[in-house]
């Protein structure tokens, strides 16, 4: 479902590399980790890109560490928020406790304890104003574009921006077109 729920979140990330070693921990894993673990088993540590934060989460597994992550966040891309309104949720945080759904409107965010399904928001403010205020500030470190922060931030109150930037590849390169599963299909002669 969009945004993503803990059912859906809340997986094992498991590697396996031949002479690796043993290892376990239940950290915070996003998927950019994936280019801090695999880049090292194979030898190109120093191909991690800069600008990514990527945490090389089996060396940090074999070592029994917690991680470097205090929050996770998960969901659809953010040209899908155009037409969602201030009381939509748009996107799931995770720490190691809750999973908040976040609405522009913090009063319209859901917050769910790990392991249920049942809306607690009313219960907790304050758990919901921790996660609302990190959530925000953990987007703005990924490089929101700043209309959809400045969007954000006003908790919905303004007309949704009408230009705004949602990948580094926008405007998207010259013979590109917006579809990634169209153009992989093309590039692998799988188009009919």
């Amino acid at each position: 479902s969009t945004p993503p729920r803990e059912n859906e979140s809340h997986v094992p990330f498991v590697v396996y590399a031949p002479g690796a070693g043993p290892g376990q921990s239940d950290m915070l894993v996003q998927p950019q980790d994936i280019f801090g673990t695999l880049l090292p088993i194979a030898g190109l540590q120093s191909a991690v890109p800069d600008d990514i934060e990527s945490y090389d989460v089996l060396s940090l597994a074999r070592l029994g560490d917690g991680g470097r992550r205090n929050l996770a966040l998960g969901g659809s891309a953010v040209g899908s928020w155009r037409d969602a309104g201030p009381a939509k949720v748009l996107f799931s945080a995770f720490d190691h406790e809750w999973r908040l759904g976040i609405a522009a409107d913090p009063a319209a965010c859901e917050l769910e304890h790990l392991g249920t399904q049942q809306n607690v928001a009313a219960e907790h403010p304050q758990v919901v104003a921790r996660l609302y205020t990190a959530a925000l500030a953990e987007i703005a470190h990924r490089d929101l574009d700043p209309a959809l922060l400045d969007w954000l931030q006003g908790q919905g109150k303004t007309a949704f921006p009408t230009e705004y930037r949602v990948t580094d590849a926008q405007p998207l390169p010259k013979g590109w077109r917006n579809g990634y599963w169209l153009n992989m299909y093309e590039s692998l002669g799988l188009s009919s």
